[in-house]
């Protein structure tokens, strides 16, 4: 096979589709798992998705093609949550608990974040006197209750951001989650009679 360090793969970026082989010479192949072998350029190999690559000496007159070399290329890290569109509550009422459910894809928490874990610091805004609390983790998926009773009445998004020291694969600035999560929380009237 390929020398051992000669060939470089780098995973995709934000575009991705951006993925790279570097050091495939004209000598060698490479192939996406489970498609054709592809020649070797001597350039760099370029627009690779996300999957496993294989790279080998092409067979000669005398020589059958070698061993494969195994390369990953990971995806771009991303996360997306469903949840509710609005969290309602009322002051000094306690709030029904709500769920929001973080997927991830190509980026894992580590094992650190396990249920009853606070999380509150993920969000870059929580109305006082709610907190934001891990109900559960299976696979690339985290589960996070927000719970508590609301000091202040008022309307507020929030962005979440997973910490980068969370993350297996964290990236610098942590990883940004594609769903705001907005908050309305009214004010609590006692009427008299």
């Amino acid at each position: 096979p390929p020398a051992e360090g000669t060939i470089t793969a780098t995973d995709c970026t934000a575009a991705g589709k951006d993925g790279k082989l570097t050091g495939v010479t004209t000598e060698m192949e490479y192939q996406e798992k489970g498609k054709e072998w592809k020649k070797g350029t001597g350039a760099e190999i370029t627009g690779l998705t996300a999957g496993t690559y294989y790279v080998r000496t092409k067979a000669s007159e005398n020589a059958l093609a070698s061993t494969n070399l195994t390369f990953e290329i990971k995806g771009f890290p991303t996360a997306t949550a469903t949840g509710p569109d609005v969290i309602k509550g009322i002051t000094t009422v306690e709030l029904k608990a709500q769920d929001i459910i973080i997927t991830l894809a190509s980026a894992t928490l580590k094992e650190e974040v396990k249920k009853g874990n606070d999380v509150s610091a993920w969000f870059d805004t929580l109305p006082a006197g709610l907190k934001a609390t891990v109900k559960g983790v299976t696979g690339n998926t985290v589960t996070i209750t927000i719970s508590g009773t609301p000091t202040k009445e008022g309307n507020t998004t929030a962005k979440i951001t997973i910490p980068q020291d969370k993350l297996v694969d964290g990236k610098e600035g942590g990883l940004p989650v594609a769903k705001d999560v907005t908050f309305s929380i009214a004010k609590y009237y006692h009427v008299v009679t």
